[in-house]
């Protein structure tokens, strides 16, 4: 029912997700992971977030902590 735990459990094995959702209507979504937990996310040719945006039809963009701060100082 939550659509944010569920994108964080889909994108597992990736630790210490935090799924914001950006905007409900287009379903998309954001998730932030760990500098060490980026490449679990994505997965293989992206094939972890592929198959999370195919289970919640959210568009997921995945991001580091650092990479959301470099975002913000532009």
């Amino acid at each position: 029912e939550d659509p944010s735990q569920f994108i964080q459990n889909a994108l597992s094995p990736a630790k210490n997700t935090i799924v914001n959702i950006v905007d409900e209507e287009k379903k998309e979504a954001l998730a932030i992971v760990p500098e060490d937990q980026l490449s679990l996310a994505i997965g293989k040719k992206g094939t972890n977030v592929k198959l999370a945006s195919r289970l919640t039809k959210y568009k997921i963009e995945v991001k580091t902590l650092s990479q959301i701060n470099e975002d913000g100082n532009k």
